[in-house]
């Protein structure tokens, strides 16, 4: 099997707050669902914010 080619349609970046501005309406996703349209964007991330659970022995 080969190696997966380099995909440049995405970055990849660490912050703990992002804005966006948009010159027209984008359709906006949370979690693949769809929230509407918006031309401006604010999101934060609460450090600690999410807890995971999973299971102590593989599936």
């Amino acid at each position: 099997m080969g190696r997966a080619p380099e995909l440049k349609a995405l970055n990849y970046v660490q912050a703990s707050r992002f804005e966006a501005l948009f010159d027209v309406p984008q359709d906006l996703e949370l979690d693949g669902d769809p929230v509407g349209r918006a031309t401006a964007i604010r999101l934060t991330v609460l450090h600690r914010g999410l807890t995971l659970r999973v299971p102590r022995t593989p599936v």
